[in-house]
């Protein structure tokens, strides 16, 4: 079989298969190559590893879940994340932001009557990006997508988000890093 058809259909099933536990094994026995074998041809087309690949799919569709409503705690678990804290890590290092900034922007658009956002919201800016470089990049997006939307209508939405993230940081500060005083230690419960 050619390279380039191993890599399609290893993606085809990747995606058909994103919410399932996925493992080079498995992807491999689907194109019918040793995991060494299949492993080494598609680091070579694609220039990531195997799992590299299925952790970036699996966060592009966390994004997407994420603007269309859902809860990060219950996307992370849909994508096989252990924790939110994990997460939470893996998107920011992804993204560059982190998922909370996504769904409180995509949250304050709604409540200000803004457009749809569920296209241009995955592209990576810097890895610790400053909140307004992230700002700026959302606008050359929203405004990519969205010729004739109002910049100042933007600027309060941003705003407007940074308040709601805010308040979100100071909720699971509160919720997850409650100290004991017995224990010292975090007290951690699933909501």
């Amino acid at each position: 079989m050619e390279a380039g058809t191993i890599i399609r259909k290893s993606k085809e099933y990747i995606e058909k298969h994103i919410d399932e536990v996925l493992t080079v094994a498995k992807i491999a026995g689907t194109v019918g190559y040793s995991e060494y074998h299949f492993s080494r041809i598609f680091r070579q087309e694609t220039g990531v590893s195997v799992m590299e690949y299925v952790k970036s799919e699996k966060l592009r569709r966390a994004s997407g879940d994420i603007r269309n409503g859902a809860k990060i705690v219950d996307t992370a678990v849909k994508y096989g994340w252990e924790s939110h804290n994990g997460f939470t890590k893996a998107f920011k290092k992804e993204f560059g932001y982190c998922p909370a900034l996504l769904r409180a922007m995509v949250m304050s658009m709604k409540q200000l009557g803004g457009k749809n956002m569920n296209e241009g919201m995955t592209g990576r800016p810097e890895e610790h990006a400053e909140k307004q470089m992230l700002f700026e990049k959302l606008k050359e997006m929203v405004l990519t997508l969205n010729p004739e939307e109002d910049v100042r209508n933007l600027e309060q939405i941003y705003l407007y988000a940074c308040q709601i993230y805010q308040g979100m940081k100071r909720i699971w500060r509160q919720i997850f890093w409650n100290r004991s005083p017995c224990s010292g230690s975090p007290s951690v419960f699933i909501i």
